[in-house]
């Protein structure tokens, strides 16, 4: 089985990179960035109708590779295919921890922490005679909606991670590896987003495991182009 993982530095593909460690599976890395840039190149659509990192590919004995897109569906297909970072089954909690935490990281807490980003970039883009109507658009959706909202996740995150090392259970599971990164960019993003402890511990767990320290080296990760990143959105 031949695996190609097409990925953007600094970019919630990082996960896939770490997945892949953690399953220790061969697999090559192409790394997409533009000069000059922090975005994906267009060719990419030649690959994917959409162009976005993180796609899979996967050859396996035919002629059609697979091709596969979006973080979830990738770290499901990887972790369903090699069974690995398999849950207690026998537990119901576990099973609901499981199912909760993984809808939740990508429908809820990203697209809010994502959003951040997006009026960010709608604030810097419009023309600066105008520029003060998306400032105020942004700071209104910031205040009344946004900065309370990603809290309130992280406060139920901190009383979840109280109870338990890993969001299912006692070990590493794909929640983790998806939870991750909305996480880190929180507390990359804003000092409130420290006081949370529970949390901190988890993340510096994470930090501490081989695999996520070698992927990343290969997928050249930048904390503090990261935190540069994240810090602007609550400008």
């Amino acid at each position: 089985m031949q695996i190609q993982l097409y990925h953007l530095s600094c970019s919630r593909s990082q996960r896939i990179v770490w997945l892949l460690e953690e399953l220790n599976l061969p697999y090559e890395l192409i790394i997409c960035n533009q000069e000059n840039t922090h975005e994906a190149p267009d060719d990419l659509k030649t690959i994917h109708p959409l162009g976005k990192v993180p796609i899979l590919t996967v050859q396996n004995n035919t002629n059609t590779p697979i091709i596969l897109a979006e973080s979830a569906s990738i770290c499901q297909f990887l972790s369903r295919h090699f069974q690995q970072f398999d849950i207690d089954c026998t537990s119901l909690r576990t099973q609901a921890d499981f199912d909760y935490w993984l809808h939740f990281s990508e429908s809820t807490f990203l697209s809010n922490l994502v959003l951040k980003q997006v009026l960010y970039q709608m604030k810097c883009k419009t023309p600066f005679p105008v520029r003060f109507i998306t400032h105020f658009i942004k700071q209104g959706l910031d205040y009344g909606f946004l900065n309370h909202t990603l809290h309130d996740y992280f406060k139920m995150t901190n009383q979840h991670l109280a109870t338990q090392p890993y969001f299912a259970g006692q070990n590493l599971s794909i929640v983790d590896i998806l939870m991750w990164f909305p996480l880190l960019a929180c507390s990359h993003a804003h000092v409130d987003f420290q006081c949370y402890s529970h949390v901190r511990h988890y993340l510096q767990q994470i930090e501490n495991r081989p695999a996520f320290q070698r992927a990343c080296i290969k997928g050249e990760w930048s904390t503090a182009q990261f935190q540069h990143y994240w810090q602007r959105a609550w400008n």
